[in-house]
């Protein structure tokens, strides 16, 4: 019978509505198989599936998979296609997930069981680009890698694929939401009088209003000029 996750606190990032199957035990030293002759250890750190997700664009199931490693908690979303692989399943070790090809066929029986012992697993929407997502915007803007925008329950993910963790996952982990609007538009106040850095700056704001401008065609701005002049500093601005 399968019983409540527990034991890990808030700092896992786990959902309270995890499970485990019957005949597995989750704890800190690991997840545990029990057999008839006692239980038999398929991973050194806990591993469990956190998650449920179905990507807006092409409807592909994903799934979270959460682990720890030497205390450090680790959530990645994959193909439920991976999860389901002992062969693939086992590139997840290059981010220290406790899988090696000796115990992968455990692993994937073991989450194959958990998914279907979690019946409140949480269940989200998930994409691979940045930018608005659903009709008309519904889905949200996706900046970095949270949706915002959207109805709570809808929110969209993004999802990155293991090669895109140095080049894409890096520049997404970059694109986030901080300050404040009155401090944005008092520092941005003198270029009022610089009608190319007003052009700059309203070029910035075209990714997000494709959304809700569904006959806008794209374009290029090209800024040119001699170095020393602030073109990074506009930039900065127009970001």
């Amino acid at each position: 019978e399968a019983t409540p996750l527990e034991g890990f606190g808030d700092r896992a990032g786990l959902p309270d509505t995890l499970m485990v199957p019957g005949g597995y035990t989750v704890d800190r030293s690991g997840v545990w198989r029990d057999d008839h002759d006692g239980a038999t250890q398929i991973a050194p750190e806990p591993l469990i599936m956190s998650g449920v997700y179905d990507d807006v664009d092409t409807g592909d199931a994903n799934v979270r998979l959460s682990w720890a490693y030497k205390g450090t908690w680790t959530h990645r979303i994959v193909s439920r296609m991976v999860a389901a692989d002992a062969r693939q399943i086992v590139a997840l070790s290059a981010a220290k997930a406790p899988i090696t090809s000796a115990t992968s066929s455990s692993i994937v029986r073991y989450l194959a069981a958990q998914e279907s012992a979690s019946d409140a697993m949480p269940y989200r929407r998930s994409t691979t680009r940045q930018g608005w997502h659903g009709s008309d915007g519904a889905l949200g803007f996706v900046l970095g890698e949270i949706g915002q925008g959207a109805a709570e329950g809808h929110q969209v993910e993004l999802r990155l694929s293991e090669g895109d963790k140095a080049g894409p996952g890096v520049l997404a982990s970059g694109l986030t939401t901080s300050g404040k609007l009155a401090a944005w538009r008092e520092a941005v106040r003198p270029m009022a009088s610089c009608p190319r850095s007003l052009i700059g700056l309203g070029a910035s704001t075209a990714a997000a209003l494709l959304g809700i401008l569904p006959t806008a065609r794209p374009f290029v701005l090209d800024v040119y000029a001699d170095s020393g002049v602030g073109k990074t500093s506009a930039a900065r601005a127009w970001m």
